[in-house]
């Protein structure tokens, strides 16, 4: 996320008004020409006045206020303050704020040729822009990485690898958005690189951008040329913000992470700065009305949004159009309150240490929460302060002097050579992290930890468990073809966690099974809403009247229904409230027993609540002797399970078996169980332990229905 100003024109100085030497107004470069605004411990006002009496309106010491804001906003969201549910569109001031800066950057540079033949130094950009973003970014990253070698596991420090990989490459949103992250889950903030996606996609903008902005000023005709470039861009924002409504809808973290659905706020930022070149400035009421109005839509969009509005889409326009209008309101009239109030020395120091302080704020509040098992109010503060702290350190050793040039001045073409560089050999040290980590893994102590972490149900692999946009369920056909009794495993990911138990039953039993299972979608017939994709979840609807279609036309021996307890919540999109479960489990279970056929609910498994193979890694990697007696948790039954369970018992129609007592025999949960791993992540048995459990669940299951028990049935192996 860029949160700096542009370097514009060096300037002549007017007489009497220049700064020399290194007391503050070091780092000017050439004694005839002046940077505008220095920051040497404090503002620079002798240079920001001199440099702002020969630009003219240029100087905007308010739009440094504008990246404070954006940043408190982003480092109280991720602090979990209560009050600001929305923070997160911090960023979305940011991709604002940069179009607008980034358009001024290349307006007066292609200004500053014959009008009939506009000129941009490509090279010449980019080498600004890698001076000012790479040092900090890549000393961030560098230091994010050791940390994690004192803090992280084995398995956590070869994912962050990558991740940090991913952030220096500047594709990490491509990463995070093909895992399906979401972002506005707590289930996501384990990575520390996980707010590097917003640094990929301005850095894809910064690729995209400039050729177009040469392209309609080379072409736009020569009067009211402004007029013509902000008329060019229209069409490109209307497309972006298009296609942001719609990957929102249809699958959240694409219309989250990708540049396509962000483009539009980095054009109006753009668009803002061509209306703003075209303005009077002789209207200061007006100003005002439209300063106060967009300082209020961007906090109302901190205090009312929240993990459960449908972001970005249309609902950024309203942080978008705020951001816009605080940006061009001093171009109407110059003065306002608003105004004045962003300019402030203390918001300007801020927004000069943002960019630092955005990057150094995330990896100390995953740490953290690592070290202290979460943050509260205190800590969280604790962290917002320190990395602060980091972030002055940074600007003044690192960022500012590299920036400015008084480390190392290099011409474009060398200060694009030298962050090349320099980006390799951080690469390298992120390659060399991960292939260590990968090392670790297969040592003695670490290979079962690692295994658990893939050891997945093999319906994944067999192409029979359904993602979020599949509705088309294959046969999935196992066991015995010809077999005499006929199985139907039906739920999402927790009945598919069953699976490789079934098979082996099946397989030994001389039972035919059908697997059929989909994420995040519960047999009961509740309306459900996809988290990962923040909308309604009209897939898992559809696929499952068929699959209750299917198993009516099969007319199976029993019919196996599991489920997740997490799907009861009592408000948000995502509501599914007590009477809507109940009856969804009603309307489920009388279907199939209404048709005659056995069914058996299998009772949600005990959640851990954090994911157990890294937690015995890192005990272990840390010396822990006993790592499954630290990693170990209280089994306690979730309201939602308890409700399940007393509503299948009250009516009579279908079995409950109580799967938790397979899991977690006692109070306390185990999680390894004879030498194997129980799960495979915060909540789904590995298929290792999964198929451990066959000749009880088997037992269980000829108890539960009496057409089971027959005496000829083959009893070799574990079942």
């Amino acid at each position: 996320m860029q949160t700096h100003w542009p370097h514009p024109p060096r300037v002549a100085c007017p007489p009497g008004r220049c700064v020399y030497g290194k007391a503050r107004g070091a780092g000017l470069g050439d004694a005839r020409y002046a940077r505008p605004y220095e920051l040497a411990g404090r503002w620079d006002r002798a240079v920001s006045e001199a440099s702002h009496a020969a630009r003219g309106s240029e100087f905007r010491p308010d739009i440094q206020g504008l990246r404070a804001l954006a940043v408190l906003l982003v480092v109280a969201y991720h602090a979990g303050t209560p009050w600001l549910p929305g923070g997160y569109v911090g960023v979305d001031l940011f991709f604002v704020i940069s179009g607008y800066v980034i358009c001024g950057v290349l307006a007066r540079e292609l200004r500053g040729h014959p009008l009939a033949n506009p000129r941009l130094d490509f090279v010449r950009f980019y080498a600004r822009r890698m001076r000012r973003l790479l040092p900090a970014a890549l000393l961030v990253f560098t230091v994010t990485l050791a940390a994690g070698w004192f803090v992280s596991s084995p398995l956590q420090l070869q994912s962050h690898a990558t991740s940090a990989l991913a952030a220096i490459l500047y594709v990490g949103n491509f990463r995070f958005a093909l895992e399906a992250t979401d972002y506005l889950n707590e289930t996501s903030a384990t990575d520390p690189f996980l707010h590097t996606w917003s640094l990929a996609v301005e850095e894809q903008f910064y690729l995209a951008w400039p050729l177009l902005i040469f392209a309609l000023f080379r072409f736009a005709p020569l009067r009211h040329r402004m007029l013509w470039v902000a008329l060019g861009m229209l069409p490109a924002i209307a497309v972006s913000l298009a296609l942001s409504d719609y990957l929102t809808a249809y699958s959240g973290p694409w219309g989250f992470f990708s540049p396509w659905t962000r483009a539009w706020e980095f054009g109006l930022g753009a668009l803002g700065y061509c209306a703003a070149s075209m303005l009077s400035g002789r209207h200061p009421h007006v100003a005002s009305v439209l300063a106060v109005s967009g300082l209020a839509a961007v906090l109302m969009a901190a205090v009312s949004f929240g993990e459960d509005t449908r972001f970005p889409g249309t609902a950024a326009l309203l942080p978008a159009a705020g951001t816009l209008a605080l940006l061009v309101s001093p171009a109407i009239g110059r003065g306002s309150f608003v105004e004045r109030m962003f300019s402030v020395w203390p918001l300007r120091w801020v927004g000069d240490l943002s960019y630092s302080w955005y990057l150094w704020h995330w990896p100390v509040y995953v740490y953290a929460a690592a070290l202290f098992g979460g943050l509260n109010a205190v800590t969280a503060l604790v962290c917002a302060l320190l990395s602060l702290g980091l972030a002055w350190v940074t600007f003044r050793t690192v960022e500012n002097p590299i920036r400015v040039g008084r480390v190392a001045p290099l011409r474009a073409s060398r200060s694009v050579s030298a962050g090349l560089c320099l980006t390799a050999a951080v690469g390298v040290i992120c390659f060399g992290v991960e292939r260590i980590a990968s090392a670790e893994l297969a040592s003695e102590d670490q290979r079962q930890y690692a295994h658990a972490s893939r050891d997945s149900s093999p319906v994944y692999e067999y192409g029979c468990h359904l993602g979020y946009h599949e509705t088309r369920q294959p046969q999935c056909l196992f066991g015995a073809p010809e077999g005499t009794k006929t199985f139907v495993l039906f739920g999402d990911s927790h009945a598919a966690h069953w699976f490789p138990a079934l098979e082996r039953l099946a397989n030994v039993r001389g039972w035919r099974l059908y697997s059929w299972t989909k994420s995040g979608c519960p047999s009961f017939e509740v309306d459900t809403f996809a988290t990962h994709l923040e909308r309604p979840y009209h897939e898992c609807s559809a696929w499952r009247q068929a699959a209750f279609q299917r198993i009516l036309e099969l007319r199976p021996d029993v019919v196996i229904l599991s489920n997740a307890s997490g799907y009861l919540r009592e408000r948000g999109p995502a509501r599914v409230t007590r009477d809507e479960w109940e009856s969804g489990i009603e309307n489920a279970i009388g279907r199939l027993a209404g048709a005659g056929l056995n069914v058996v609910v299998l009772d949600e498994v005990p959640r851990p609540g954090r994911d157990i193979p890294e937690c015995l890694s890192r005990a272990t990697w840390f010396g822990s002797e006993t790592p499954g007696d630290t990693c170990a948790f209280r089994a306690d039954r979730a309201a939602s399970e308890r409700l399940t369970a007393e509503l299948v018992e009250r009516r009579g129609d279908a079995t409950l078996i109580d799967t938790g007592q397979l899991v977690c025999p006692g109070v306390r949960c185990e999680v390894i169980r004879d030498g194997v791993v129980v799960f495979q992540d915060a909540s789904h048995l590995t298929a290792t332990f999964s198929r451990r459990l066959a000749r009880r669940l088997g037992a269980m299951l000829a108890e539960s229905v009496p057409d089971l028990r027959d005496p000829a049935r083959r009893q070799s192996g574990d079942a």
